[in-house]
């Protein structure tokens, strides 16, 4: 699952490098605007789904934010439409 994976390249990182990298709002949409690139478009067939990929999303955009890379984005991506 991608919160899995988003989670697992968090502890990878480590707790010191994620508390001291800040985000700006405009940082902050801009890494969603990234993650909505590699996640698509959200499932339009009900409300659970469409706020499970919201979650995902949200997860995406904190971890780019915070030092996730590109590929760390599409691999979350593809592991989010495999489920």
């Amino acid at each position: 699952e991608a919160d899995f994976y988003l989670k697992s390249v968090d502890e990878q990182q480590g707790v010191i490098s994620l508390v001291s990298t800040a985000c700006s709002k405009s940082q902050l949409e801009e890494a969603r605007s990234e993650c909505e690139k590699h996640f698509g478009e959200a499932p339009g067939r009900n409300e659970v789904e469409a706020n499970h990929f919201a979650n995902a999303v949200e997860s995406c955009a904190y971890d780019r934010c915070h030092g996730a890379d590109e590929i760390a984005m599409e691999l979350a991506a593809e592991i989010w439409h495999a489920d």
